[in-house]
């Protein structure tokens, strides 16, 4: 029996979208490298990425909620427990932008406060039925704090960048924690007394 792989690090990504925006096709495209034809999520999924950064080994699970109505509660009470927040919308869809703008607002007031948000705008391989333009998705995210992307879950275009500058932001944010627990800890040992 082979043993579990270790990873340097793990990260938990919670991804959001309307139906039909693109959500759980970007997570298949980041996860298996395909493009499903037909692709919906009932509930909650999630799909794991293993990359290697700097010799650094790191497990990204990525989870794929529902745009579901019925689901908007799971937002509410686990985002304080994520790594990265996906937001997605279809640039070819007012009602999935619509939708993105008030989920983003609720993912910023729930999550921990320096959780990356990340806005992506899905579907750029069909330019010619474009209705939000890149300087809105833009103006949404330099709102709420979130990082913007412009995305096709078909072709992949700008997927592996996007991830890639996320999983380094997350790895640095992973590690400016450690030295401060190390430093709390040097104080400790320093400042205690043993009689």
């Amino acid at each position: 029996m082979q043993a579990a792989q270790q990873f340097d690090y793990q990260f938990r990504i919670y991804t959001f979208s309307c139906l039909c925006a693109g959500k759980t096709s970007i997570i298949s495209q980041i996860a298996d490298g395909v493009f499903p034809e037909s692709a919906a999520t009932i509930g909650v999924d999630f799909k794991f990425k293993s990359i290697f950064i700097d010799d650094k080994s790191v497990k990204l699970q990525i989870w794929d909620i529902t745009g579901s109505d019925r689901y908007i509660a799971i937002k509410d009470y686990r985002l304080s427990r994520v790594n990265a927040i996906f937001m997605v919308y279809d640039i070819a869809d007012q009602g999935s932008f619509d939708f993105a703008t008030k989920w983003i607002a609720d993912a910023r007031k729930n999550a921990l406060p320096l959780t990356p948000i990340l806005l992506l705008g899905n579907k750029v391989d069909l330019v010619e039925k474009r209705v939000i333009d890149t300087d809105k998705g833009l103006a949404l995210a330099k709102m709420y704090d979130a990082d913007f992307y412009e995305v096709s879950a078909k072709t992949g275009e700008g997927l592996k960048d996007m991830i890639w500058e996320l999983t380094n932001k997350l790895i640095k944010k992973e590690d400016g924690k450690q030295p401060e627990a190390l430093k709390l800890t040097q104080e400790q040992t320093t400042n205690s007394k043993c009689y």
